[in-house]
């Protein structure tokens, strides 16, 4: 009995197969998301690092472009 409900016993299988089913995806779903979010902080982490390198080298030893 769900909420009150006679489920047949073939049905509440489906179900429950269904909940697992859309369980699964949406921990796929919520990874990948958070992968993503993850893999974007590194980046902006890493180009901050590089600029605040650029900043603080000494440019003076870097030869020059226009000869």
């Amino acid at each position: 009995m769900i909420n009150g409900c006679v489920v047949p016993e073939s049905e509440l299988w489906r179900l429950i197969f269904a909940a697992i089913a859309v369980g699964v995806a949406g921990g796929v779903v919520f990874s990948t998301v958070i992968s993503k979010a993850l893999d974007l902080a590194l980046l902006v982490v890493e180009r901050r690092h590089r600029i605040e390198a650029a900043r603080t080298r000494d440019h003076s030893q870097v030869p020059s472009i226009h000869g």
